[in-house]
């Protein structure tokens, strides 16, 4: 059943958003900045991180939002309220 398993993954991809959101204030700010266009390098000095730091909080996040690059991992933080535009 499609629709059944569109459900649950649905509900599955809100249960890993609400994660998302419970993260430190810095985890949401990398992606705010991540929206703003700024390169990983930048939003690591701008919030005192390495940008390795950076680059896994930004793939941890396309993992948990099921995103496929930088763009689309803002698009859907920004659906789901985790950032403000």
């Amino acid at each position: 059943m499609k629709w059944g398993n569109d459900l649950l993954d649905l509900a599955e991809r809100f249960r890993q958003a609400d994660g998302l959101a419970k993260r430190p204030l810095h985890k949401r700010e990398v992606l705010t900045w991540t929206a703003t266009g700024y390169s990983s390098k930048l939003i690591a000095h701008r919030l005192n991180l390495s940008a390795r730091t950076v680059e896994h909080q930004i793939a941890s996040a396309q993992k948990r939002l099921g995103a496929q690059n930088r763009t689309h991992v803002v698009a859907k933080a920004l659906v789901l309220n985790l950032i403000e535009p």
